[in-house]
């Protein structure tokens, strides 16, 4: 199961897109800007220094956002890789993980089915030795039932002796 990439990472990888871009606009930007240069030039020719040092200043900003650009796409590549290397090692926790729940589920089953059998063994014993208490108590009661109606008998006949 992977897990998911914090908000922090979240966050990072999308400033960086988006700086990027930005980067890309101002770039494009940029280009419309020399794009329309050079069509000046081509209808002012009387301009032409002018305009030859503007595009050569558009050219060194082209550069400079060039560069930007590189180095962004770079701040990227790096914030993928470790955000792939993050997912990758949280998939291989997760599979780590539920490899041990497995295991330690199995032990469970294990240990409960052997309570159960113990469980079941000490119920079956606990019921003989009930069951032979009661026929040991039901004897007794008999012993005694009989002896209170020897007892009565023998009330019942001095009753009617002295009668």
């Amino acid at each position: 199961m992977p897990e998911e990439i914090t908000v922090r990472e979240a966050v990072q990888i999308l400033s960086g897109v988006s700086q990027q871009l930005r980067s890309a606009k101002r770039l494009e930007e940029a280009l419309k800007v020399g794009l329309a240069i050079e069509e000046t030039v081509k209808t002012k020719t009387s301009e032409k220094d002018v305009l030859e040092v503007q595009i050569s200043e558009l050219h060194t900003r082209l550069s400079e956002l060039e560069d930007e650009v590189e180095k962004e796409e770079k701040r990227v590549k790096v914030s993928l890789d470790v955000s792939s290397a993050l997912v990758s090692a949280a998939q291989e926790k997760a599979r780590n993980a539920e490899i041990e729940t497995e295991a330690v589920m199995k032990g469970f089953e294990a240990t409960s089915a052997n309570l159960l059998r113990e469980l079941a063994a000490s119920t079956e014993e606990r019921q003989v030795e009930l069951n032979n208490k009661i026929i040991e108590r039901e004897e007794y009661l008999k012993t005694v039932t009989d002896k209170i109606e020897a007892a009565n008998a023998e009330l019942a006949s001095i009753k009617e002796r002295l009668g």
